[in-house]
């Protein structure tokens, strides 16, 4: 099968770049001729690329510092379709804007080619969103949302209308793709990488440049965006260090909210327990996850669970918000242990019991590690993937 896949510029080796990476891969492996185009290709991603994916850049328009240069990516996008013909089996888009691009191919070009939109979320800023993205812009944005946005979100589900088939990777997204466009789609469970995030790797290594021996030593891994919540975490360390000292809090990525993260870390006065650790490298991150204790998740309406299913999948339990999609894989007591969104104090009553009851999260491990085992392999997802895409060619 010749595959064409769009995606939108990559920002780094994050959580839809990875899950698109490792499905090509898979892909791939299943004996597709594999066809990547994007604007922008991060380098930073090279790791997780399989040498025979063919990658396409086809340009991105950027203006440095400029407020509405996000608008430019719609212009980005659109250039792909001169690439795009019926000399494909499957077209496959990932995330928005990307179907733009497919819905002017097949209006104007008169492409044939069935379209699968692995929707990993819709453009919430457009919809469920848009009052907390607003509040955070500046006036330059405010003003391109005021004018602009009603129109995008009309551009947005028109171009849905040249969609075959979609794909959602949570039962959450499953609900707003229906909500927002009020289309069913097809839910896959997405893949995780389980071969170099193992229970098996040396967790001495970052302990030892980060913590005590006898530190409870606590992990979260994400893009630091004001979306992610990391402040709840950070909020949450006061009232745990009033019982016990002993702990290190390791955040790794980087952002915009990472010098607001800092500050915050410094007005608490937890600048002793908190490593803000910036941006790890593929090769690098699993000693992360090993040397954690728990790993904690902060973001909520959240679409997939991909440094949750990596924690996971190192043999740690998790400790998440009650929403999203963490909600519906975490099993309580189990894999890992909810708290309420938002609530830094439910947040910091799950770790301390967690302090207090080393050996039974410690047994956990097993129980973490069987669950990706079972339900998060890049081979499942990618075999189900195969069968939609072949689905949807039999229906045209």
């Amino acid at each position: 099968m010749k595959i064409a896949i769009v995606f939108p510029s990559f920002t780094g080796p994050y959580g839809a770049e990875r899950l698109l990476l490792n499905l090509c891969s898979e892909l791939i492996k299943m004996n597709n001729n594999v066809i990547l185009f994007t604007p922008k290709y991060d380098q930073r991603c090279n790791s997780m690329i399989d040498p025979n994916l063919k990658i396409i850049e086809t340009g991105y328009i950027n203006i440095k510092n400029w407020d509405l240069s996000k608008l430019l990516e719609y212009f980005s996008i659109v250039k792909i379709i001169k690439h795009l013909s019926n000399g494909f089996d499957i077209i496959n888009i990932h995330n928005y804007p990307t179907p733009l691009a497919v819905a002017l191919a097949k209006k104007f070009k008169k492409i044939n080619v069935p379209v699968v939109y692995q929707c990993n979320e819709p453009p919430r800023f457009l919809y469920d969103l848009s009052r907390e993205t607003y509040e955070r812009f500046n006036m330059p944005k405010r003003i391109a949302m005021n004018l602009f946005g009603n129109v995008l979100r009309k551009v947005d589900q028109w171009s849905l209308n040249y969609i075959d088939e979609i794909i959602a990777i949570s039962k959450f997204i499953q609900n707003q793709i229906k909500k927002i466009y009020d289309r069913d789609s097809i839910f896959i469970m997405p893949g995780i990488e389980n071969k170099n995030f193992n229970p098996n790797i040396d967790r001495n290594e970052i302990r030892k440049k980060y913590a005590k021996d006898d530190d409870f030593v606590i992990l979260t891994c994400n893009k630091l965006h004001p979306r992610k919540k990391v402040d709840v975490l950070i909020r949450a360390i006061p009232y745990v260090i009033k019982k016990y000292e002993k702990i290190k809090i390791i955040i790794t990525g980087d952002g915009i909210e990472r010098e607001k993260l800092q500050n915050l870390i410094k007005e608490l006065n937890v600048q002793d327990y908190i490593k803000v650790v910036g941006f790890i490298s593929e090769e690098e991150l699993p000693k992360y996850y090993a040397a954690c204790d728990v790993f904690v998740f902060t973001a909520i309406r959240e679409p997939q669970i991909g440094s949750p299913a990596e924690a996971l999948a190192s043999g740690k339990p998790v400790i998440a918000p009650n929403d999203g999609s963490p909600k519906e894989t975490i099993i309580e007591g189990k894999t890992g242990f909810l708290y309420k969104p938002l609530d830094e104090k439910d947040l910091a009553k799950k770790i301390v019991w967690c302090i207090e009851n080393r050996d039974y999260i410690k047994k956990m491990s097993k129980d973490c590690r069987k669950w990706v085992e079972e339900n998060m392999t890049w081979e499942k997802m990618a075999k189900e993937t195969i069968r939609v895409f072949k689905e949807a060619i039999k229906n045209v």
